[in-house]
C-alpha cells in the first residue's frame, strides 16, 4: 500500500471508519511488530505494543498532519510506546528465533536463518535500522527521523550491519561470493 492510500485510510479512521483501521493494520502490522520486537526483545511485550499502537492510531488519527509519511508516523508511535514499556519494565527476555517468524509467516523458511543472524550479531540500534528498512521499506531519511539519529549515522550503521551479516553468512556457508 502506498503512502497516499495510507493517508486516506488515516483520514477515514478519523471520520469513524473502523474498516479503515483494519486496512491500516493489515498493511502495516508486519513492520510495527518487527520494529517492536526488535526494540523490546519480548514477544508478549511486542504484541502489547502493536495493540497499543493501533489504539493510538485510532485516538490520534484526527490530529495526524498530512506530511506524506503516515508509516513513519505509525512507527514513531510504536517507538514511543516501546520506550515507555522499557522504562516501566526493565526485564529483558531472550527472544526465540520462532518469535521472529511471526513477522513474515509466508517466507518463514527463507528468512529464518537470516533473522537469527540479525538478532544475534547486530546491536539493538543496528537491528532496528535493518528491520525498519527491510520490513517497512522506509527510506533512510525516514528511519533517521524515527530513531532521531543523523542520516549519516543511519547509513553507516546500515551498511556496516550488512557487511557484518554478509561476512557471517559467508562463514556459515549461507552465501557464496
Amino acid at each position: 500500500m502506498d503512502e497516499k492510500q495510507l493517508e486516506i485510510l488515516i483520514q477515514d479512521v478519523s471520520n469513524g471508519n473502523l474498516d479503515a483501521l483494519e486496512n491500516i493494520y493489515v498493511s502495516t502490522s508486519t513492520a510495527v511488530y518487527g520494529f517492536a520486537l526488535s526494540m523490546l526483545k519480548n514477544k508478549s511485550d511486542a504484541e502489547d505494543v502493536v495493540h497499543d499502537t493501533y489504539l493510538s492510531v485510532l485516538k490520534g488519527s484526527a490530529q495526524y498532519k498530512n506530511y506524506g509519511k503516515p508509516l513513519a508516523w505509525i512507527l514513531r508511535i510504536t517507538k514511543n510506546l516501546c520506550l515507555d514499556k522499557l522504562r516501566k519494565n526493565t526485564r529483558y527476555a531472550d527472544v526465540e528465533i520462532e518469535d521472529w517468524m511471526l513477522v513474515e509467516e509466508e517466507n518463514k523458511n527463507e528468512y529464518k536463518e537470516l533473522l537469527g543472524l540479525c538478532f544475534h550479531i547486530l546491536t539493538d540500534e543496528e537491528r532496528n535500522i535493518v528491520v525498519l528498512h527491510a520490513l517497512s521499506g522506509l527510506k533512510f531519511r525516514e528511519i533517521a527521523n524515527i530513531l532521531e539519529k543523523p542520516l549519516a549515522t543511519v547509513l553507516s550503521k546500515y551498511h556496516r550491519s550488512l557487511k557484518r551479516l554478509k561476512n557471517e553468512m559467508i562463514e556459515r556457508s549461507l552465501y557464496e561470493q
